[in-house]
């Protein structure tokens, strides 16, 4: 059966850039540690010095003021004009439901970001990166009971290439997890 890939990617944990935004992108999946360490909207170490670590007296590290959002782009496949998650694509799906369901994150809202590269028209991209962002978002809400106030499915087709890659690259074919703090 032939896979085009949402997330096939060239380096196991680099960052890369588009728009200006830094990107940490996977190749394989990570471990839950992994993963919920990279959507921490902040550093422990630089936490445990102006607030005490007691959760009932800590703010939420979403609503403060010097917050800054986190991108992480995932490997997730699609069959081949596809919306549907695959068996494989599910295990990557379920380890992002129980990260996002994480008491460290409970305070964070979410966007799933679907992406294409540029083989097709523009206006099928934008529509089936939105459709791909979409079913991760229904499977996250009906699988893992994340609330749907905190995530929210958004679509860029074509339109946020990463760089340095060639425009039909497959890496471009991606769904990223967005820790935007407060919608």
């Amino acid at each position: 059966m032939k896979y085009k890939s949402i997330g096939f990617l060239a380096l196991c944990y680099t960052f890369n850039s588009f728009a200006g935004e830094n990107v940490i992108l996977y190749n394989q999946v990570p471990t839950k540690a992994q993963l919920l360490r990279d959507l921490m909207p902040y550093d422990n170490r630089i936490m445990s010095k102006g607030f005490s670590k007691t959760r009932s007296i800590s703010p939420s590290p979403c609503s403060m003021p010097n917050f800054q959002e986190k991108i992480v782009g995932i490997t997730i496949r699609f069959k081949v004009n596809s919306s549907q998650l695959t068996p494989k694509a599910r295990e990557f799906t379920d380890l992002l439901g129980d990260v996002l369901a994480a008491d460290q994150l409970l305070a964070c809202d979410f966007e799933i970001e679907g992406h294409t590269d540029s083989s097709g028209s523009a206006g099928y991209n934008q529509w089936l990166s939105k459709k791909r962002a979409n079913t991760v978002v229904s499977y996250l809400i009906n699988a893992h009971s994340i609330e749907p106030a905190r995530i929210k499915a958004k679509g860029y087709g074509e339109y946020r290439l990463l760089k340095d890659k060639p425009s039909r690259d497959s890496a471009h074919r991606r769904v990223q997890v967005r820790n935007v703090g407060k919608f």
